[in-house]
């Protein structure tokens, strides 16, 4: 599979392994709750999630995995972005579990 020698490549891994230490932090084990977005770039990683997961679920079902791993490339900006944006181990206890949460949610997704 080409995709996997592709740099774009590189940056799933690389973020999805950001994401996946950090989600491990919390006892965050529940979905995340938008109500509780202060940021901008929470509700923006957390629709883009929710939209990138369907439409790589329907290559999925098709068994088109290398178009699966490009969908799922779409995601590394944003989430990079994110991290810029946004103290995920904020004071608030509050907050942080959210984020927390908004992190596993991605990557249980």
């Amino acid at each position: 599979m080409q995709a996997l020698e592709a740099d774009w490549f590189r940056g799933v891994v690389l973020s999805a392994d950001r994401v996946a230490r950090l989600a491990g932090n919390g006892a965050a084990r529940k979905e995340p709750d938008p109500t509780k977005f202060k940021e901008s770039g929470e509700e923006a990683i957390y629709q883009k999630t929710i939209n990138v997961f369907d439409l790589a679920g329907e290559f999925t079902g098709d068994g088109e995995w290398e178009q699966v791993l490009q969908v799922l490339g779409t995601l590394t900006d944003p989430i990079e972005q994110f991290f810029k944006d946004v103290m995920v181990m904020a004071e608030d206890p509050i907050l942080r579990e959210n984020r927390l949460a908004l992190l596993f949610f991605i990557k249980d997704r």
